[in-house]
């Protein structure tokens, strides 16, 4: 970014900035440094992996009493 107007936009920027309501950022902020990012907070429970698995389970239960009421009746 470059100009003379920059301050004055970011300033503008930061007054009219909304804090997001839920997510990684919503009860506190990164905190960045001259370095980089120094520490980032938790990032928030992601449901899709356990709903995965799940769905998996459920697939292989299914599969597998399918199989085994096959092989019971022959």
């Amino acid at each position: 970014m470059k100009g003379a107007a920059v301050p004055e936009r970011l300033q503008r920027f930061a007054e009219r900035f909304r804090r997001p309501r839920r997510g990684r950022y919503a009860h506190s902020p990164a905190a960045v440094s001259e370095a980089g990012v120094e520490a980032l907070p938790p990032a928030p429970f992601d449901p899709v992996p356990l709903a995965t698995a799940g769905a998996l389970l459920v697939a292989g239960v299914a599969l597998g009493s399918g199989y085994m009421e096959d092989r019971l009746r022959e």
